[in-house]
């Protein structure tokens, strides 16, 4: 499902894992129907098959279909996944995984305390994730895994799938120091923003 500055794109569905993002562009990961709702509040909701973790639990397992957590590279079990969580204080996680299985995937975001997940993107090229320095004047992306194929500027201009983008408050630095990332994520749409179209 898909829900987009007050248009239901596609319909929502109860108990899939989903991402809000909020009009002040507080973001909120868990399932649907429970976790988040289309509010006053809201300016996004994009959903993506039922959670990856859903109360600290993964829900995968080693023995499940490769198509449960979406079909890579011709239905491979191990493959580059991605995965955006939140803790119990409300951070946001970003998980990037190089061939791995959707359970090592959420294995390693339940020990870094994730209590909710919602799986992201999974094949050769679409998992993504960068951070970016300002560097001489300009903006500087760097892969967060070197085996990530597409280029770190693949979305600082419109793209045909969506993605999320975690701006920093703060202006960027001249040190290098890293100050904003982005993550690609599933599904498709004819452009990116910081809501996730």
């Amino acid at each position: 499902g898909y829900y987009y500055n007050g248009e239901t794109v596609r319909d929502l569905e109860d108990g899939y894992g989903s991402v809000k993002v909020a009009k002040d562009g507080h973001l909120t990961v868990g399932s649907y129907g429970r976790d988040v709702k289309v509010d006053a509040d809201t300016a996004a909701i994009r959903q993506n098959l039922k959670p990856l973790i859903d109360n600290g639990t993964s829900q995968a397992s080693e023995d499940d279909s490769p198509r449960r957590w979406g079909i890579a590279d011709g239905n491979a079990s191990h493959a580059k996944r991605s995965a955006v969580g939140q803790l119990a204080d409300g951070a946001i996680v970003f998980a990037y995984g190089n061939n791995v299985t959707a359970a090592k995937l959420a294995d390693a975001m339940v020990a870094a305390g994730a209590k909710q997940a919602v799986a992201l993107d999974m094949n050769l090229t679409w998992p993504t994730g960068y951070y970016y320095t300002r560097e001489d004047g300009q903006v500087v992306g760097h892969r967060i895994h070197p085996e990530i194929m597409r280029e770190p500027s693949t979305y600082l201009d419109s793209f045909k799938k969506d993605f999320f983008v975690a701006d920093s408050k703060l202006p960027l630095p001249n040190s290098g120091a890293a100050a904003s990332s982005t993550s690609g994520s599933s599904g498709s749409s004819d452009s990116g923003s910081s809501s996730g179209t």
